[in-house]
């Protein structure tokens, strides 16, 4: 009886435990094998904007680039600013606002665009900032963590904290806009951080949905009446980090880390998109969320021959990548063969935008 009982039991474990990945996960298994996938299988369109360039609009560093609109919002953190351009690359306004009164910042963090709003992070006073189109101030809101990084859904703003090393220290917050009690999400299981590598994405909205993954992790939450479901798991066969092991122990950088791990991820009307570092080379895993089919490893360039795509950012059904000028004039010339205005480019001009145009099925 008591072998009977065993296998009973064993049974109902295994069954518990296939069941709840097969109900809130969907397992993404990524073969690491270095094949070739052609962009045009995905992209439809890849489009090469050169931004203007004079000492108002001048980009130090990208550090975001959003397109909403038909405009390029792009961040520029070490010069605490953001610029927009117009889908051509003229340059149009610029929010550059530092100080300690109404309506400015002290550090600049993060932005996020709704509704014709601009709403700003400013890391330093733990605030959140709204203006209007024109850039004039309306508010802000307080917040109390560490927060890097931000979105909006419903009138709640969700916050990726960066780690502090306390007792109650979460990867997520969600708060709302008239400032009640916040709620918090995902408690960090290591207090200990070595390194706190990767400026990567952590939150991503499309339409209404929002996702939500910590850094370098392959679980993608999906945010559902403020409860977070773990609906995709990410794996890389024998070179998938420990579950176990605090990420941040290691240094990711360093040529004998083994590990592939996700970075940034986008998600689109029939996609799941993210990247990953294998052999020195970025790679991409287009995963087909309908018919649940996986797509992956170092992407060919068919639409603009010659040059490397890696896109850093995302947005709707766009992947967005920039180039420094000087790589333009030096090594990626044939971009003029996509838009003219580069044949005259200079080596101190701002940066050349490329917008890809995500398939859908």
């Amino acid at each position: 009886m008591k072998y009977i009982f065993f296998f009973f039991f064993i049974f109902i474990f295994c069954s518990c435990k296939n069941q709840k990945y097969n109900d809130i996960e969907q397992i993404i298994n990524v073969d690491l094998d270095n094949s070739i996938i052609k962009v045009s299988a995905f992209i439809t369109d890849a489009e090469v904007i050169k931004l203007e360039t004079h000492e108002e609009c001048l980009v130090h560093r990208i550090s975001k680039i959003q397109y909403i609109n038909n405009k390029i919002y792009i961040l520029d953190i070490a010069h605490n600013s953001l610029l927009i351009f117009n889908k051509n690359g003229d340059f149009e306004k610029k929010l550059q606002k530092v100080g300690n009164g109404p309506g400015e910042y002290i550090q600049l963090m993060d932005f996020f665009i709704q509704d014709d709003h601009i709403f700003i992070m400013d890391f330093t006073t733990q605030s959140i900032l709204k203006y209007n189109s024109d850039l004039d101030y309306i508010n802000s809101f307080k917040y109390n963590t560490f927060g890097s990084k931000f979105v909006i859904k419903d009138d709640l703003f969700w916050i990726y904290n960066e780690p502090t090393g306390q007792k109650d220290d979460y990867q997520f917050t969600c708060l709302n806009q008239s400032n009640t009690e916040p709620n918090n999400y995902l408690p960090r299981v290591f207090k200990t951080h070595k390194h706190n590598w990767g400026d990567v994405n952590t939150l991503f909205k499309h339409k209404n949905d929002l996702y939500l993954s910590p850094k370098h992790r392959g679980i993608i939450y999906h945010e559902k009446n403020n409860n977070l479901e773990a609906i995709y798991k990410i794996q890389f066969s024998k070179n998938n980090f420990p579950e176990k092991e605090n990420i941040n122990d290691y240094d990711i950088f360093d040529p004998n880390f083994n590990y592939v791990l996700k970075e940034n991820f986008y998600v689109t009307d029939d996609y799941l998109i993210f990247d990953y570092f294998y052999n020195g080379y970025r790679s991409f895993c287009f995963y087909d969320l309908k018919n649940r089919n996986t797509f992956s490893n170092i992407v060919e360039n068919d639409l603009l021959e010659g040059f490397i795509f890696s896109p850093r950012w995302g947005n709707a059904n766009y992947l967005i990548e920039e180039v420094a000028s000087s790589y333009v004039k030096e090594d990626f010339y044939f971009l003029s063969n996509y838009n003219e205005q580069l044949k005259d480019i200079n080596d101190d001009d701002n940066p050349v935008i490329i917008l890809y145009t995500i398939k859908t099925l």
